[in-house]
């Protein structure tokens, strides 16, 4: 089992910076930059938009999971556009008046059926993308979580898109996500925690 206080156990050090400026392109050399700036933002500007030149920036912030039990983790897998399976972390859009870790353990439990706790924080990626004509600016704050109870159950909500979930180890799971940015949690996570 995980202990719950890492940094205490100096597992996780967070490193002086000269900068704190983080930009798509250099996100995620450490999330403890990306946590800092994320922090940062108040909660009235979750989602807000701004039209620019016919784009709509969106500013999204969700939070998720590293789900560990007996050195295995847990993914879900989605359905992408194309028919494929992507496999990712159980993860999800913050509600208003919600804090992340709340939201993390939230969506665990909607994705997963397991009722967690928070062992500790991981970091924060921070990743743009498209979606029509909307660019869309995304931080997803990521907690490591031990479970207290429950099995893995696929959630009966259609709009979760979720088609697969299993227990995986480290090696499979390098394998299977589908996302750079997770790849780069899960390796600054496991790094850090030397397994």
């Amino acid at each position: 089992m995980m202990s719950p206080d890492l940094f205490a156990k100096k597992i996780f050090v967070k490193p002086n910076y000269n900068k704190t400026n983080i930009s798509p392109n250099n996100a995620f050399t450490d999330p403890y930059k990306n946590a800092q700036r994320a922090d940062k933002v108040s909660k009235h500007q979750l989602n807000k938009k701004v039209d620019l030149n016919n784009v709509e920036e969106v500013t999204e912030y969700s939070a998720g999971g590293l789900v560990l039990a007996n050195s295995k983790i847990v993914l879900i897998a989605k359905k992408s556009k194309k028919g494929r399976k992507e496999w990712t972390f159980p993860k999800g859009h913050i509600e208003p008046n919600e804090s992340p870790e709340i939201a993390a353990v939230r969506e665990v439990f909607e994705e997963t059926g397991l009722k967690t706790r928070i062992a500790q924080k991981v970091g924060v990626s921070d990743y743009t993308f498209y979606v029509g004509n909307n660019h869309i600016h995304k931080f997803v704050h990521f907690f490591a979580l031990s479970v207290i109870s429950g099995r893995l159950t696929l959630p009966n909500n259609l709009e979760e898109n979720i088609v697969d979930i299993n227990w995986v180890d480290k090696k499979q799971l390098f394998k299977l996500l589908a996302f750079p940015a997770e790849k780069k949690i899960a390796k600054f996570f496991f790094d850090r925690l030397k397994l």
